[in-house]
């Protein structure tokens, strides 16, 4: 994949899967149950079927960087998660895997 800043301004960016910003509970904490969608998004994220690198970088107006996306399937199924592309001071980019 490749990215490319076509903006004027230099542009700070970062990949941001769903657990990234995942608070850890206190051990008496009760999440409750999870539901089927979310659960099968932590085996994903658990199992590290899918990567990014790089994760975050810089780019100055006019650059480009390619950017890998690995995926490493463990069973035979049908896998997909939703990432974020986060650009400083902007919206974010919502990414489906």
């Amino acid at each position: 994949m490749t990215i490319k800043n076509i903006g004027g301004v230099t542009a700070e960016w970062q990949f941001k899967l769903p657990n990234d910003s995942e608070i850890e509970l206190e051990p008496w904490a009760d999440p409750g149950e999870p539901t089927p969608e979310k659960a099968f998004e932590k085996h994903i994220l658990d199992n590290k079927i899918f990567n990014v690198e790089p994760r975050s970088g810089v780019l100055q107006p006019g650059e480009n960087m390619e950017l890998n996306v690995f995926y490493y399937p463990k069973e035979t199924k049908k896998h997909h998660l939703k990432a974020f592309l986060q650009i400083l001071n902007g919206k974010p980019l919502i990414i489906n895997f």
